[in-house]
């Protein structure tokens, strides 16, 4: 039977209900495009030098291809996190001029 990890408070001030808004969804994805982005690079690498494929091929795969498809990927839900941000952008406006 393992021990488990000693449970640790809270920083003092830490919201214990904390929600990521879209602003922060946004920011998650676009990270997870570019780390998407470095996985698939390095499949692509490993069969290239593999089979013995410039990598400028692999480069111009990426940059091509592959962008395209995480595009084709995520594209719905970052417009509708996109049309979220500016929403709340605008209701924090019309509450700051209140």
């Amino acid at each position: 039977m393992s021990n488990p990890e000693p449970e640790l408070p809270l920083p003092g001030g830490w919201p214990l209900n904390y929600a990521p808004d879209a602003t922060d969804k946004l920011r998650q994805l676009e990270k997870d495009k570019v780390e998407a982005k470095y996985e698939l690079r390095q499949v692509l690498d490993k069969y290239a030098d593999r089979y013995g494929i410039r990598p400028l091929l692999v480069s111009d795969l990426v940059y091509t291809y592959v962008d395209d498809m995480l595009m084709d990927l995520f594209d719905d839900r970052e417009e509708a996190l996109r049309r979220e941000v500016q929403r709340n952008g605008a209701c924090q406006a019309e509450t700051d001029h209140t």
